[in-house]
């Protein structure tokens, strides 16, 4: 018996539009912590980036575009995800974004002081239409990956 392939088993997909899931992007919340802190040290993001004063960008591997792959693979996705960002030179942090409801949460990491377009073009490496930029007074703006083109 042969090993079943992605082709026979496809991922599970959603059927919103891209305009669909970026309302939801607007709507979702973003609490951000230092690589490796505790559950406790979850803090919203906007007031912290005010209060830091720096920009920053959000960027998640999880759930790349329609595609909904597994936890696990999920889980490995955004682990090459916090290397290649450690790899750039930015000081990266955890950063959480979820539905109001708490119902659905999507692990990622913020890269403190990142381009939006660095951010845009390493979103698009893992299959993402879209990153949270924060200004440094802490207003956030949803960046679609299509915006910046190379």
């Amino acid at each position: 018996m042969t090993e079943p392939t992605k082709t026979q088993f496809p991922r599970p997909t959603v059927p919103s539009s891209r305009a669909d899931l970026h309302e939801i992007y607007e709507a979702a919340l973003v609490e951000i912590r230092p690589l490796g802190a505790g559950p406790q040290d979850w803090v919203q993001a906007s007031a912290l980036i005010k209060h830091m004063g720096k920009s920053g960008v959000v960027i998640t591997a999880w759930n790349p575009g329609k595609s909904r792959p597994s936890r696990a693979d999920n889980e490995a996705a955004n682990e090459q995800l916090l290397m290649h960002l450690k790899a750039t030179g930015y000081d990266v942090w955890e950063a959480d974004g979820f539905s109001e409801d708490n119902e659905h949460r999507e692990p990622g990491f913020i890269a403190w002081e990142m381009s939006p377009e660095l951010g845009c073009a390493i979103a698009r490496g893992f299959n993402q239409f879209a990153i949270f930029h924060y200004l440094a007074d802490g207003s956030r703006t949803v960046l679609s990956i299509d915006d910046y083109l190379p």
